[in-house]
């Protein structure tokens, strides 16, 4: 996955270009722990909970969303003997912000992991990912 976030250097009157390229057969989209702790990665709308049950999203609407547009989170240590909200609520760091719609872009990146790390996917040596392109609009 290839990201782009343009940056403004203040005391030169510049922008940058800020790129990074993350793979999915490496941390943070591969299993861990001999394969019990898989990466969760979910919208903001699903991770920010204060206490895990006082709904904080609003904050993010109000505060952030205008500037940075909506983010989504990846909880590294999601595994499948904890209820899903419990993980994700309490374990979430942020992955990337500026995404237009944070829960279609989280359903095509976890289609995506969850296909890169099937049994089978890397014979050949290329991994089997979906098709979709997966676009910050």
């Amino acid at each position: 996955m290839e990201t782009n976030r343009a940056c403004y250097l203040a005391c030169c009157f510049e922008v940058y270009d800020n790129v990074s390229k993350q793979y999915l057969d490496m941390n943070p989209f591969k299993p861990t722990c001999f394969g019990l702790c898989k990466p969760q990665f979910a919208s903001y709308k699903d991770s920010c909970y204060l206490l895990y049950c006082i709904p904080m999203s609003w904050l993010w609407d109000c505060c952030c969303k205008p500037c940075f547009g909506e983010l989504v989170t990846v909880a590294p240590f999601y595994c499948d003997c904890c209820p899903h909200t419990l993980c994700v609520r309490c374990c979430s760091t942020s992955f990337m912000c500026g995404t237009s719609d944070s829960q279609a872009f989280t359903e095509k990146l976890m289609a995506q992991v969850k296909a890169s790390n099937a049994k089978g996917s890397h014979k050949g040596g290329a991994p089997v990912v979906a098709d979709d392109k997966m676009a910050r609009e």
